[in-house]
């Protein structure tokens, strides 16, 4: 089997390995919400503040994560 182009290489990962693809989509989401939410500047008081607030954003990243490092299948 040669190499695959990038493309290729994305499609068998996915096919192989859909929960952990959506994990890491996930952990992304989750990461880019909070950084637009709490801006560039932020502290880490800010980080933590809109933490507290909106839990569900540290948990898409925490739990997809975990999914994208831990999970076999």
């Amino acid at each position: 089997m040669g190499l695959l182009s990038p493309l290729g290489w994305l499609a068998e990962q996915t096919s192989s390995y859909p929960f952990r693809i959506s994990g890491g989509i996930a952990a992304l989401g989750g990461g880019t919400a909070t950084y637009l939410g709490v801006g560039p500047g932020a502290t880490v008081t800010d980080v933590t503040a809109f933490a507290s607030a909106h839990p569900a954003y540290v948990a898409a990243v925490v739990v997809g994560l975990a999914a994208l490092l831990f999970y076999d299948g």
